[in-house]
């Protein structure tokens, strides 16, 4: 992970450009060994607050290529991204145990999902299922 932020977060920081820093961390990520197999991209934490997003590229320009705040967002974006995958994953696996061990069918299962994922269910979410 030093490796990452070392060389990877160089090349963010200078290009200033929001696509390729996007583009660059998932890559650098894929390419020092962390493969998420599709679970999350950073992607998603940047789209969730654009301006400071762009604000932490920007950051480093102004304060002479001080890369304290694009450092600080970056980790905690992965931090972030990594919990969200980690409560996605344990919820996954709550669910085929439950089809599992009470042999659900798949809109079963789906209706399980729900629940685990909402809290909730209602009859109109229920019946949403039986239309897929």
């Amino acid at each position: 992970m030093t490796r990452v932020l070392e060389k990877g977060l160089v090349i963010l920081s200078l290009d200033g450009n929001g696509r390729a820093s996007r583009l660059l961390s998932t890559l650098y990520l894929y390419k020092a060994g962390y493969d998420f197999k599709r679970l999350f991209t950073m992607s998603e934490y940047y789209d969730r607050d654009r301006q400071n997003f762009y604000r932490s590229i920007q950051s480093v320009r102004e304060n002479v290529m001080d890369m304290t705040g694009w450092l600080d967002y970056f980790v905690t974006g992965l931090e972030t991204q990594m919990v969200e995958v980690k409560a996605r994953g344990e919820q996954v696996i709550r669910r085929d145990v439950w089809v599992q061990k009470h042999g659900l069918n798949e809109r079963q299962g789906k209706a399980i999902e729900f629940l685990l994922a909402h809290g909730k269910l209602t009859i109109q979410d229920f019946e949403g299922f039986a239309l897929m």
